[in-house]
This record gives C-alpha cells, sequence and structure tokens, in this order.
C-alpha cells in the first residue's frame, strides 16, 4: 500500500512540476549578451559578456543560451578560425534568485559590423521530460574599424605627400600645424602672441603656423575588379590603406574627403563622406569603412575620377587607392596628370605578383605579403 501511495504522489508531483514549469519558465528571467567596446580595430581584443538573471523562486536545473556567432570571432581558447557561421550554445545551472555574469575575451579577424539581434533561450522541467524554448530580441552591436598600418616605409611615402600638400599651400594659416616663432608685427593678432617666449626675450613674439586649412585631400578608394575571385586580401589591404591614409592626413590638420564605388552594407547608398578635418571626421571615415561592402560596384572609377576632375576644385589632391589597374584606369590617371591635376597612386599587390605598367613616377606600389591567408 505504501508503494502505491508513493507512487501516487510521485505522479502527482511529476504532473504538478512540469505545469509549473510550463507556465513559469521564462518568468522573472533576464538574459542578454553585450560587447564591452562599441568600436574595436581589426586584430583587437574586447570581451563578449553574458548576464543571466533568474529572478524567481524555481530553480533551473538545467538553461541553454545560444546565438550566432560570425566566423571571424574567434574566442582565447579557439585554436583555430572556424570555415563558417556557428551557433554558440552554452548550458547553465540557475537556482532560485540567482544572477550569472560571464565575460569571454574574444578577437575580432576583420573589419564590419557584428550583431547579435537575436538570442535563443531553452529549458525544461526537473526531470527533463518536457523541453521550453524562447526566442528573444537582444541589442549587442561592435564596429569593427580596419587596421591602421603604422609600417615606417608607408608613414615616409605619407609625410612625402604631407610636405608637398603644405608647399602648395594657400594664405589661409591653419592652427593644427606649427611651423616657427617670428617677431610680432602691428598687424598681428594679440591670439598669436606667444607670451612664454616674449618674457624670456623680453621682445613680443608670435607663433607662426602652416597654411594648409584651405588645402583637401580626396581619398578614392577603388572596388573595381578583374573578376569575382579576386584575392580578398589585397581587397581589404586597400581598405586599411584608405584608413591609414585619411587618418594621417586628418592629424595633420588636412582636409579629407572619402568617396568608394562601392556601397554600405546591405544599402543601395554609395559611400561618400563630405570634407572635414579633426577627430569626429577621422570617426565618420572609420565607420563608413567598417560598413563598407567591397564585394558590390556602384560604378567603375574612372567614372568617378572624370566627374571629380570636372568639379575644377582648387588645391585638390587625389588620392587613389586601387589594386584595380587595367587599361582604362591607367589612361584615366595619365590624362588627368596631364591636365596638371595633382594625383597620386597607391597600388597594392602581391609580393610575387608584377605588375605591367609603363613608368609613371605617381605610382606607388604597396606589397602585401604572400602569407596574409584570407579567413
Amino acid at each position: 500500500m505504501s508503494i502505491v501511495y508513493l507512487l501516487i504522489v510521485f505522479l502527482v508531483f511529476y504532473f504538478v512540476q512540469s505545469r509549473i514549469y510550463e507556465k513559469y519558465w521564462n518568468n522573472n528571467l533576464a538574459a542578454d549578451i553585450r560587447f564591452s567596446d562599441k568600436e574595436i580595430f581589426e586584430g583587437e581584443e574586447t570581451y563578449m559578456i553574458t548576464t543571466i538573471k533568474n529572478n524567481k523562486w524555481i530553480p533551473m536545473r538545467w538553461f541553454c543560451f545560444q546565438f550566432t556567432l560570425s566566423r571571424y570571432i574567434v574566442f582565447e581558447k579557439e585554436i583555430k578560425a572556424r570555415s563558417k557561421e556557428t551557433m554558440k550554445k552554452t548550458f547553465y545551472t540557475l537556482l532560485s534568485y540567482e544572477k550569472m555574469t560571464r565575460r569571454e575575451k574574444i578577437t575580432v579577424l576583420k573589419r564590419g559590423i557584428y550583431s547579435i539581434n537575436e538570442i535563443f533561450i531553452s529549458s525544461g522541467d526537473l526531470f527533463g521530460r518536457y523541453k521550453f524554448v524562447e526566442t528573444r530580441q537582444n541589442d549587442a552591436c561592435l564596429s569593427v574599424y580596419p587596421k591602421i598600418i603604422n609600417i615606417a616605409e608607408f608613414k615616409i611615402f605619407l609625410n612625402k605627400m604631407t610636405g608637398e600638400i603644405i608647399t602648395r599651400r594657400h594664405v589661409v594659416e591653419d592652427p593644427f600645424i606649427f611651423r616657427n616663432i617670428r617677431d610680432y608685427t602691428p598687424f598681428d593678432s594679440q591670439k598669436l602672441i606667444n607670451w612664454k617666449v616674449s618674457a624670456k626675450s623680453m621682445e613680443l613674439k608670435v607663433n607662426q603656423f602652416e597654411s594648409t586649412a584651405s588645402s583637401e585631400v580626396l581619398i578614392l578608394l577603388n572596388t573595381d575588379k578583374y573578376n569575382s575571385w579576386d584575392k580578398e586580401s589585397l581587397i581589404e589591404e586597400s581598405v586599411r590603406l584608405a584608413a591609414s591614409t585619411a587618418c594621417d592626413f586628418i592629424n595633420n590638420g588636412i582636409q579629407v574627403r572619402l568617396l568608394v564605388n562601392g556601397f554600405y552594407r546591405n544599402t543601395e547608398e554609395e559611400v561618400s563622406i563630405a570634407s572635414k578635418s579633426g577627430n569626429t571626421q577621422t570617426e565618420i571615415i572609420l565607420e563608413s569603412l567598417a560598413k563598407l561592402d567591397a564585394n558590390r560596384t556602384s560604378r567603375p572609377m574612372r567614372e568617378v575620377i572624370e566627374e571629380e576632375v570636372n568639379k575644377n576644385i582648387s588645391d585638390l589632391t587625389i588620392v587613389l587607392i586601387s589594386y584595380y589597374c587595367a587599361e582604362e584606369l591607367y589612361e584615366k590617371v595619365r590624362e588627368v596628370l596631364g591636365m596638371g591635376s595633382h594625383i597620386q597612386w597607391i597600388l597594392p599587390k602581391m609580393r610575387s605578383e608584377e605588375v605591367k605598367l609603363e613608368p609613371l613616377e605617381n605610382i606607388y606600389f604597396w606589397e602585401v605579403n604572400e602569407d596574409e591567408k584570407t579567413i
């Protein structure tokens, strides 16, 4: 009789607990995932933070948290990058009114915008007989900027270009670039007086600056391709060169405009950033390059160059970044040079690759290592 009684009690408990979990398992249950940073550069580390809070009296013997993970996000203990996008699944055990926070170090291998907009949670009753599943919205976004190239050879090249731009300066002084100190004249503003130096010399001295405020650099990033299987390493290196060039000029107080014959990801809007200088412009350009879909071309670069040259903007320096060097583009660059326009071509190429072009002093070859594998 006692066995029958125990069996009845067990069955009642079994069905009651299953109904309780079915009805209340996701009540007062918070779950989300976020990144510890909003922006990083490709190759840098950040943290992925998962927070789960079971704010009710019902314990959860098992709880599954899963989301879609890009193959370019690599966890600290992973030996190698994944070959495709995967579903990351993690199991937890949650007691009553328990909160769990998990921080995992990650490295992002490629520029882009990484979002986790949807998470999947699931759990079950105490006996594992039933499984309950729910999809929730999530708001996690990480902007990964192109890596900035800090190699000495490239810095020397950029410094040379900056010097040439300063040589072609206008008469408007730029407070970003200090040149020297000279004697005060009655026509100088008191704002320019260097009081510290004046006190030492017992004569009024003023600061003198370079005059690049009216100079403008237009960076043209070309997404033209020979075919659909062009090396991705060349395409991505072109984006890095564009980011590095823009940052260097802006740091020197020069106004920079960016134009790409490509679209923002998942849109039909061409990437075009108006001419400005300052830290805000740097952020705008880096964010735009992170969002760039380099696999879609809006129009041929030769058309872009022709359109910009016809605007007759004074004191404009064009920097073309393009591994694509077909005859029609090469001839367009030669034509623009013949018109007296200032244009510099940065041409990335594989180290073992031979580019057959007639000599042109305005072409700067940038070699990409063969061992830089496409992920």
